[in-house]
């Protein structure tokens, strides 16, 4: 059972890359941001059902009260050749069994930004906090969700108070082409991109 080895604290990698697959073991770094990873409040700037956005390298991560979903663009050569248009792949990743929660952010960073789209004044949005990572508390009872860029990988852990039940945690995913485990036990997303 993929369970009977964890106790208290439940760390997995979403190790996300282009065309070829890599290990979120610090072989290289998945994203092509290094270890800086921003998350954007949404004061309204994006569909409501966004509530922080997360833009790297050749992906964007959209946290949501029930999932989150990866948004990948396939890595092209540039300048862009005139016949060729990108190719992008989502995919979600739905909290199964879980209460839908409103994600909190965490470790606010310096700075904000400043969004003023369209003409109309009222949906503009000033002064949206950025922050280091974005917590989802009590997503399952006792257990709680941190979602957050560390060395070379984007991350999220699965944080398990004692006597809590891990095995309330399942997420499943929709719209990934397939999914499959290494022999030591990584988790492999494939997309068309």
């Amino acid at each position: 059972m993929l369970w009977k080895h964890i106790k208290y604290y439940i760390a997995f990698v979403l190790a996300l890359s282009g065309t070829s697959f890599s290990w979120a073991k610090g072989e290289r770094d998945t994203l092509g941001v290094g270890t800086q990873v921003t998350f954007v409040e949404n004061l309204g700037q994006w569909d409501m059902r966004v509530r922080f956005e997360a833009q790297l390298h050749n992906a964007a991560l959209f946290l949501e009260a029930d999932g989150l979903t990866v948004a990948l663009r396939d890595p092209i050569p540039h300048p862009l050749p005139p016949s060729s248009l990108p190719r992008y792949h989502a995919y979600k990743m739905h909290f199964l069994g879980a209460t839908p929660t409103e994600p909190a952010g965490s470790n606010p960073l310096p700075g904000y930004n400043n969004y003023f789209l369209g003409n109309d004044p009222s949906k503009w949005h000033s002064r949206v906090g950025l922050y280091g990572s974005v917590r989802y508390n009590e997503l399952y009872p006792g257990i709680a969700l941190e979602v957050y860029g560390g060395s070379y990988a984007l991350k999220y852990n699965f944080i398990v108070n004692a006597g809590a039940d891990p095995t309330q945690i399942a997420i499943g995913y929709e719209g990934a082409d397939k999914i499959s485990l290494t022999r030591d036990g990584n988790l492999v997303v494939r997309t068309s991109v």
